[in-house]
């Protein structure tokens, strides 16, 4: 399901950046997955791509806690996740470049900041799966610098997201039954 994610975020910032283009400069994997902590100098060197890096997930816990009248049978609770998501601008050669692709995908996020998956074609009905929230985190600038001592010491241009994840029920018949509070017997068993 993380994987999942990422990549859609992955998918629809590359279709963006090509739209942005417009022409076929953009390659079909300029947005990659791709850990920045594992890059060697000579991929480093080369590189010319927007790369996303999963930070640290965690259980969302406030929002899991929001209560609910009704419970679902048949089925597992939902899950709330926060993916933090490293997005760096790595065009190698040229900074200027770097820095235009950075104020694309800021601008993308801010334009558009929920993603659904999967929808069924010609319709907006989800079936089963998940839906993504993105939003702006701002690490303070001692966090920043940890964050790249961490991921090897070469910082690119970047922003980080939070990415907040919704699994979403299948829409299957499921029954739907109220929260017992209180009960009360009729008769004595012994």
């Amino acid at each position: 399901m993380i994987y999942q994610a990422v990549k859609l975020l992955a998918q629809q910032l590359n279709n963006n950046l090509k739209i942005e283009a417009g022409d076929d400069s953009i390659p079909d994997d300029f947005v990659q997955l791709r850990n920045v902590a594992h890059l060697t100098a000579d991929e480093i060197s080369r590189l010319n791509n927007v790369l996303i890096t999963l930070v640290i997930a965690s259980e969302d816990i406030p929002v899991k806690h929001f209560p609910d009248n009704t419970r679902n049978i048949g089925r597992g609770a939902s899950r709330y996740l926060s993916l933090y998501v490293l997005i760096s601008s790595c065009v190698y050669h040229s900074y200027d470049q770097s820095l235009l692709n950075l104020s694309h995908i800021i601008n993308f996020f801010d334009n558009n900041g929920t993603f659904t998956w999967p929808v069924k074609p010609g319709t907006e009905t989800v079936t089963g799966g998940f839906r993504l929230t993105v939003e702006n985190y701002s690490p303070s600038f001692e966090e920043t610098s940890n964050l790249w001592t961490t991921m090897g010491g070469r910082q690119f241009p970047h922003m980080v997201y939070r990415v907040r994840m919704a699994e979403l029920p299948k829409q299957n018949p499921v029954e739907r039954r109220g929260i017992i509070k209180q009960f009360e017997a009729r008769e004595r068993v012994s």
